[in-house]
C-alpha cells in the first residue's frame, strides 16, 4: 500500500516537472534561405502550456526521419520568437561566431529580428512560440521533441511534422 502511494506520488511529481507543449502547424519561409543553397526555413508554431525549471530554447530539437521512419539526423532551432509578446521580432541564436549575423544581416538591419548568442534564450512565459529550423530538400518528415538535459536519448515528445514542400 505505501509502496503504490509512494510510486504513485512520484509519478505525479515527476509528470508535473515535465513541459507540456504541442505543434499547432508548420510552415516554410524562404526568408530565412541561406544565400546559395536550395534550404529553407521550417517555421514549427509551438504552444507551450506549461514550464519547466531552466526551459531555453535550445531544449526543443526536430528530430528528422527516413522513408521508413527511422531518425536520421537532429536539428537544433536557428531562430525563435514569441507570438504572444509585445516583441514580434525573430531571435537569432547564433552559436558559431557569428554566422546567422552575416548570413541575416538584413533581417539584423530592418529591426525585424535580433542577435543572441547561444541557444539558451529562457523560455519563461507559456503560450505560443515560433521556432526556425533550416532544412533541406531532402528533409521530409520528423518530430519536435523536448531535450531537458542534453544530449538525452530520448526527449518527451512534442510533435511529428512534414515538410510542406511545394
Amino acid at each position: 500500500m505505501i509502496s503504490n502511494l509512494i510510486g504513485w506520488l512520484v509519478t505525479t511529481v515527476v509528470a508535473a516537472a515535465q513541459p507540456v507543449a504541442g505543434v499547432v502547424g508548420v510552415t516554410l519561409d524562404d526568408a530565412f534561405q541561406l544565400v546559395g543553397s536550395n534550404s529553407s526555413g521550417l517555421i514549427a508554431t509551438i504552444n507551450i502550456t506549461s514550464l519547466a525549471p531552466g526551459m531555453i530554447a535550445g531544449n526543443f530539437v526536430g528530430r528528422i526521419f527516413d522513408d521508413k521512419g527511422k531518425v536520421i539526423g537532429e536539428m537544433a532551432p536557428l531562430a525563435m520568437k514569441a507570438l504572444d509578446g509585445a516583441d514580434a521580432r525573430w531571435v537569432l541564436l547564433d552559436t558559431s561566431g557569428g554566422t546567422l549575423q552575416k548570413s541575416y544581416a538584413a533581417m539584423l538591419k530592418a529591426n525585424m529580428a535580433v542577435l543572441h548568442k547561444g541557444k539558451n534564450l529562457p523560455i519563461d512565459k507559456t503560450g505560443r512560440y515560433e521556432f526556425v529550423y533550416l532544412v533541406g530538400p531532402s528533409v521530409k518528415q520528423g518530430a519536435f521533441v523536448y531535450l531537458e538535459d542534453r544530449p538525452t536519448a530520448a526527449g518527451l515528445m512534442v510533435g511529428p511534422f512534414k515538410v510542406p514542400w511545394k
